[in-house]
C-alpha cells in the first residue's frame, strides 16, 4: 500500500520578507530565490521593480533587483564569483538593512531581530558560531551534517557561481524549475535556507532535512514506500526467473508495528486463481486493431 500526504502552504507574506519563525518557510523563501535567480522572476514572490513606487514600504529602490539583472559573461569565472558574492550581500545585508531602516516593525512577530549577513563578516568569522554545527558533524551522515554560517555562505557562492557558468544551466535560464534531485538546485536551496535560518534565529536544517522539506517529503512514508518496491520486484525476479509462482510467490505485508517474534514484515501463499476475475485466467485473448483511414 502506498501512501501519500498533503502539501504544505505558506503564506506569501511570511515567506517574502516579514516574519519567517519556522524552517519551512525559510525553505519556500528559498525556492522563491532559486526561481529568481534561475526560472521565471516574474512570477516569483522575491521579484521586484528595479526602481519601485515612492509610496512603496520597500523603500524606494531594490536593493538587489539591478545586480539579478545584470549577469556577467559566463566565460568568465571571475566575474561571476564577484557578482555573486555582491548578491549576497545584497540579499542577506543590504536588503535586511533596508527594511529595518524604512519599517523596522515589518519584523516585530519575528522570533527574533533579523541580523543582516555581509561576506567580509561571515568569512572573518565576526558573525556566526561553529560550535553547533562541529558538534552535529562529529557523528553525523554527510547529507545530515548542519552547515555552519561560514560554510552555508560559501556554498551558496560556489553553487550559484558553478550554475551560472555551466552552459547547460545558462541555456535554460529563465525556464528552470528547482529539482530536489539535482544537486546543485539542492544545495543552493539548502545554502539559502540556513542563511535565512541564521538571519532570523531559525534553527538551520541539515541538507537531508531540506530535501525533505521542500520536496514535501516525509522520510517514513518514502522509506515504507521504498521498501515496498523492492518486494515487487523481488518477485517479479522470480516470474522472470520461470520459478512456479504458486510456491515460490509470497504475498508480503508491511506491518504498522512489531509482530510476533520482533518482525516488520509478515509473508503469506497466494491464494487460488478466481475464474470469474479476468485478470486471474489463464486463457488469453488476442485482439487486431486497424486504424481508421
Amino acid at each position: 500500500m502506498r501512501y501519500k500526504h498533503a502539501c504544505v502552504c505558506v503564506c506569501v507574506c511570511v515567506c517574502r520578507c516579514s516574519t519567517p519563525t519556522m524552517p519551512v518557510h525559510c525553505v519556500v523563501w528559498a525556492k522563491e530565490l532559486h526561481k529568481l535567480l534561475f526560472g521565471d522572476r516574474v512570477n516569483s514572490h522575491l521579484y521586484e521593480s528595479d526602481v519601485l513606487d515612492k509610496d512603496s514600504s520597500s523603500g524606494p529602490e531594490s536593493v538587489y533587483m539591478h545586480i539579478v539583472q545584470a549577469l556577467p559573461p559566463v566565460d568568465d569565472a571571475t566575474a561571476v564569483r564577484t557578482w555573486a558574492e555582491r548578491l549576497f550581500d545584497a540579499l542577506f545585508g543590504a536588503d535586511i538593512d533596508k527594511r529595518l531602516l524604512i519599517a523596522p516593525d515589518t519584523y516585530k512577530t519575528a522570533i527574533c531581530s533579523p541580523r543582516p549577513l555581509y561576506l567580509a563578516a561571515v568569512r572573518s568569522g565576526a558573525v556566526g558560531s561553529d560550535t553547533e554545527a562541529q558538534a552535529a558533524q562529529a557523528a553525523a551522515l554527510p547529507d545530515q551534517r548542519l552547515l555552519s554560517l561560514r560554510s552555508a555562505a560559501e556554498l551558496w557562492i560556489d553553487t550559484l557561481a558553478g550554475m551560472m557558468t555551466n552552459t547547460a544551466s545558462r541555456a535554460v535560464l529563465g525556464s528552470l524549475a528547482f529539482d530536489k534531485d539535482t544537486p546543485a538546485d539542492l544545495d543552493f536551496v539548502t545554502a539559502s535556507m540556513n542563511l535565512r535560518a541564521y538571519t532570523f534565529g531559525i534553527t538551520p536544517q541539515s541538507r537531508f532535512a531540506v530535501k525533505s522539506i521542500a520536496g514535501n517529503i516525509i522520510p517514513a512514508i518514502a522509506t515504507t514506500n521504498a521498501i515496498a518496491a523492492g518486494f515487487e520486484v523481488l518477485e517479479a525476479i522470480k516470474i522472470m526467473r520461470g520459478m512456479p509462482i504458486k510456491t515460490a510467490c509470497k504475498y508480503t505485508s508491511i506491518l504498522r508495528g512489531l509482530g510476533s517474534g520482533n518482525r516488520l514484515f509478515s509473508s503469506a501463499n497466494l491464494g487460488a486463481p478466481r475464474p470469474r476475475y479476468a485478470c486471474a485466467r489463464l486463457h488469453a485473448r488476442r485482439v487486431d486493431s486497424y486504424p481508421m483511414r
